[in-house]
């Protein structure tokens, strides 16, 4: 199972390797800068809801599996 600091490390890397910073990124995502730089650097405990609009931003594919 994906951590949610598994998922945000993925967010950082992708950004990094997009050249953006993160008010670019925190406007794809039509968030605040501070929301995206909280959530890069371990400041909060984001939602999954949150994770998924950052992901999306980045055009970062992802998917959930749920097992029993």
């Amino acid at each position: 199972m994906t951590t949610k600091k598994q998922i945000i490390r993925r967010i950082s890397k992708v950004r990094k390797e997009q050249n953006l910073t993160t008010t670019q990124a925190a406007d794809k995502a039509s968030i605040s800068q501070p929301s995206w730089w909280r959530v890069e650097n371990g400041k909060v405990d984001p939602t999954y809801r949150l994770l998924f609009t950052m992901l999306d931003a980045l055009k970062i594919k992802w998917s959930i599996e749920l097992k029993d």
